[in-house]
């Protein structure tokens, strides 16, 4: 069940609408523009209870993607494996925390992968975009990589990123460095926990040894 703020022109304020389909929505129409200040409407309705699910899910993997190799375009079906019809441990929180982990996995092997071809390896993460809203998301990639994720102030990096181009066009700004060093300010950094590190370390072999399988499976 999702819900939606919205000031849609066509609707009159008051109005609210259920919306059945791939998932179900709910919509309350306003005469003016109403976010959640806790993003609850949209993104943190499941964080809460997923945080109290230990690192690693249970053992439970997510295979939705995989690192990216663009000779060999091709992933496997999306799957989830290793767990048990047990509501208590494996519920809807289980496997959200597992979709979750999956994109961290996918951000070290991304990390591998361009250490392999540079030697080179970040000190640390900026993690940007509107996923770096959910501080739990944060502390699953500080985790899961080993190094501390700086998330800023202004998350729409896309947006601020052409306001800087923007002012150094006109002049504001002599180079657009000095541009994103005067914008950019930072709101908060998550630092790696070593128990849940060591969990994802052994994680990130079987996720890698999982999706290989899987991958094997799709090209048959």
């Amino acid at each position: 069940m999702a819900a939606h703020l919205s000031d849609d022109t066509g609707c009159e304020p008051g109005q609210a609408g259920v919306f059945g389909g791939s998932f179900w929505q709910y919509e309350f129409n306003t005469d003016k523009s109403t976010p959640d200040p806790e993003y609850r409407v949209r993104v943190n309705c499941m964080n809460e209870h997923a945080a109290e699910i230990p690192a690693g899910s249970h053992g439970m993997l997510c295979c939705f993607s995989d690192v990216m190799n663009y000779i060999h375009w091709i992933h496997a079906s999306p799957t989830f494996t290793n767990f048990e019809l047990d509501p208590e441990r494996f519920n809807k929180y289980t496997f959200y925390r597992a979709i979750l982990e999956n994109t961290a996995l996918l951000v070290r092997g991304h990390i591998d992968l361009v250490k392999e071809a540079t030697g080179n390896e970040p000190s640390e993460l900026i993690f940007a975009g509107g996923a770096s809203k959910c501080s739990l998301w944060a502390q699953i990639v500080a985790d899961v990589t080993g190094k501390n994720v700086r998330i800023p102030e202004v998350k729409e990096a896309t947006a601020l990123g052409a306001a800087v181009l923007a002012g150094y066009g006109v002049g504001i700004y002599p180079s657009i460095a000095e541009g994103a060093k005067r914008v950019v300010k930072w709101d908060k950094t998550f630092s790696p926990n070593p128990d849940n590190k060591a969990v994802y370390d052994q994680l990130y072999v079987q996720w890698k040894d999982v999706y290989k399988s899987q991958l094997e499976l799709a090209e048959e």
